[in-house]
């Protein structure tokens, strides 16, 4: 099965005009090693970057969505 997986992010832009492109390319690069590492996945096609308005062009019903606000936090260990 081959999916793409889309993650919708504001990053910090910082106060200097390049770390913002440092942040999100941070940012890029940790997700594509942590989801390489995935033992169930196989491979991972590519990882890029696109500008905000290119949502307009994603499929408008993904099939799994998932709303980080609704995730229960981890019950605190005691």
């Amino acid at each position: 099965m081959r999916a793409l997986i889309v993650l919708d992010v504001e990053i910090d832009e910082g106060k200097r005009p390049g770390t913002g492109f440092a942040r999100l390319q941070w940012v890029t690069r940790s997700v594509a090693r942590f989801v390489g590492l995935q033992r169930r996945v196989k491979r991972l096609h590519s990882t890029t970057v696109h500008h905000p308005a290119a949502i307009n062009q994603l499929p408008s019903l993904p099939l799994i969505s998932v709303e980080f606000e609704r995730i229960p936090a981890p019950a605190a260990k005691q």
